[in-house]
């Protein structure tokens, strides 16, 4: 039952800082998932714990022992790569053996623990096959085989899914999933995808710049985001800069919105899909709902739903997201943006400049 705790962990390239005191613990059996850009430093803090890279500061535990300069091969881990990393030259079986060899796994239990591993992974039909011959879901199913079969304390994934298309991302994303639960193992996965963070993970860790930007479950993350950086990244695109004065939100030009939050709060999110689009009523604001003259600027089509953009007040921009069998307005409209208080995310600057 390892604990893999990142503690306090700092690392700069060229006196670069790419890593300021990162500190994550992961209980055992839990997925947490590093999420944001390229450059955030998930990828490096990943490649700290594998081991191919040593941190400046800090340490990391894994249960009760600290393997922070222990080579990868000593380490209680295993890690699957975005690229596969697949022995060209050897049959399905071999890769997945491949570590349980390294480990000097006695032989007698090898064939029963790769059999078992290709049957949980539901490739058992392909332990004959070459690389080579097989697809790029049938690889990474083989890639995740080979670091499950050695029963690792905390099993590592680099962005495993980035090379497979939408449909099939989703289906090993699920399976990733599932596995995880089935095997109670505790896994450590980088992605800058928000929505796969969202639907795989137990709490997420948004990085920028090298600082955590905020840990939660994927629930806390969507719903109440700390900083604009966090909520950027959950899709929440309607930022608006103000202040917060005695329950009003108070933005350029003197416009008001009731809102509860931070006083210190300098800025409020909204998600479009919770801006309400109707003709032009003269119902004002009150309490529980904003209301706000806006003209329509941009309509795009996407489906099920039709995206406006909007301005209001000074010409500060508004998106809303709404279903496209209400959507009948047009580029000039002038409506009226409902929007429940409720729904206003009083948001913090982000934690990395």
């Amino acid at each position: 039952m390892a604990k893999l705790t990142i503690e306090h962990i700092a690392k700069s390239y060229g006196g670069k800082s790419v890593l300021e005191d990162a500190h994550i613990e992961i209980p055992h059996g839990e997925l947490v998932s590093l999420l944001g850009p390229s450059g955030c430093g998930k990828t490096t803090t990943l490649n700290i714990v594998a081991g191919f890279v040593a941190p400046d500061r800090g340490r990391v535990i894994l249960g009760d022992d600290d393997i922070t300069y222990r080579p990868p091969y000593k380490r209680d881990t295993a890690i699957v790569f975005q690229n596969y990393a697949l022995f060209p030259h050897m049959k399905v079986h071999d890769n997945v053996a491949y570590g349980l060899r390294a480990r000097k796994v006695p032989k007698s239990q090898i064939r029963e623990r790769v059999n078992a591993t290709l049957q949980t992974m539901g490739i058992k039909e392909l332990a004959d096959r070459y690389p080579s011959q097989l697809s790029g879901g049938q690889q990474q199913r083989v890639a995740v085989a080979r670091a499950v079969a050695v029963e690792p304390s905390a099993l590592l994934m680099d962005e495993p899914l980035s090379n497979l298309d939408a449909k099939l991302r989703t289906e090993i994303r699920l399976e990733l999933r599932s596995l995880q639960h089935r095997l109670n193992q505790t896994i450590l996965f980088v992605t800058h995808d928000q929505e796969e963070a969202l639907s795989i993970s137990d709490r997420i860790v948004v990085m920028n710049k090298g600082h955590i930007e905020q840990i939660g479950t994927p629930d806390e993350l969507f719903t109440r985001p700390r900083t604009i950086f966090v909520a950027n990244f959950m899709g929440v695109e309607n930022v608006l800069h103000g202040s917060l004065k005695d329950g009003l939100w108070v933005g350029p030009g003197g416009f008001r919105l009731p809102i509860a939050g931070d006083a210190g709060a300098e800025s409020i999110g909204l998600r479009p899909s919770e801006v309400e689009l109707h003709e032009r009523d003269s119902r004002s604001s009150t309490d529980a709902y904003a209301s706000l003259e806006v003209t329509v600027t941009g309509r795009t089509y996407l489906g099920d739903t039709v995206r406006y953009d909007l301005v209001f007040g000074d010409s500060s921009p508004l998106v809303a997201v709404v279903p496209q069998s209400v959507a009948r307005f047009v580029e000039g409209d002038t409506l009226t943006a409902r929007i429940k208080t409720r729904d206003l995310i009083p948001l913090e600057a982000p934690a990395a400049m």
